[in-house]
């Protein structure tokens, strides 16, 4: 097999990154939704640093997990990974998100 030439990769992993991100817009759009309720609307307040902390780290968690599920998705398009799972299959990619966070938060305890 021949190399994949570094502009047609180029060309699937934007064309890849803009299919993840329409298909992750609706869990940002809930999470911004949330945190804005929470902490703006809810307490009738003005943003306060606290609150545009949580709104930039929302904005970075879901360039990270966008930017995963591309290299992810790129990969199976060349028959790099085996596909076990739907990428764009929100609750099977945030079980695994969540049981990841989760052990890596637990052994950053330790």
């Amino acid at each position: 097999m021949g190399k994949t030439k570094a502009s047609d990769l180029l060309y699937q992993m934007i064309f890849n990154s803009q299919k993840i991100f329409i298909a992750e817009d609706e869990n940002y759009t809930k999470s911004m939704y949330n945190i804005l309720s929470n902490d703006i609307i809810s307490q009738n307040k003005d943003f306060d640093l606290k609150t545009v902390a949580k709104i930039i780290r929302n904005n970075d968690e879901f360039i990270r997990i966008s930017m995963i599920k591309t290299i992810l998705q790129t990969l199976i398009e060349n028959n790099i990974i085996e596909k076990d799972i739907d990428i764009f299959d929100v609750s099977t990619t945030n079980k695994i998100l969540c049981d990841a966070v989760e052990e890596a938060l637990e052994k950053n305890k330790n």
